[in-house]
């Protein structure tokens, strides 16, 4: 699993969503339908990484330089937010997607080889949808 889809594995929770995740899953929504989000989502994304710029500091590690969170910071909601940001402006955003499974909200980062990856878990909405088909399949055949 690379550093984006542990990002998104943090983000599919149903729960009450913080402001912060409801801001980033907006925009990671309106990314995966393939759609501009709106200026509203793109201002409230904006503040919210403000607020967590005015908490970073330069770090020289392995002899680079990085920008890392100030250590008194705790806060796993500012970790989403430049994980995400690094995301959308270096990542491949053609790799997020939206599960298609009924009923199902989850976005996800198709970490696969050939961009194949069609469901947020096999497991779970890839095999209720494949069961599904084959029991349509089937049940119209022995009628």
């Amino acid at each position: 699993m690379n550093e984006w889809e542990s990002v998104f594995e943090a983000i599919n929770v149903e729960d009450v969503l913080s402001t912060t995740v409801q801001a980033i899953r907006s925009i990671l929504e309106a990314v995966s339908l393939k759609v501009a989000p709106t200026t509203d989502e793109v201002l409230r994304y904006e503040s919210l990484l403000k607020e967590v710029k005015r908490h970073q500091q330069l770090t020289i590690e392995s002899g680079r330089i990085r920008w890392r969170l100030d250590s008194n910071v705790k806060n796993s909601d500012y970790v989403l937010l430049l994980e995400s940001e690094d995301l959308l402006l270096h990542g491949d955003v053609g790799r997020i997607k939206r599960c298609p499974g009924d009923g199902c909200h989850i976005i996800f980062y198709d970490g696969s080889k050939n961009q194949s990856k069609k469901w947020c878990a096999m497991a779970h909405c890839g095999m209720l949808t494949k069961s599904k088909k084959f029991y349509d399949t089937h049940r119209r055949v022995s009628k």
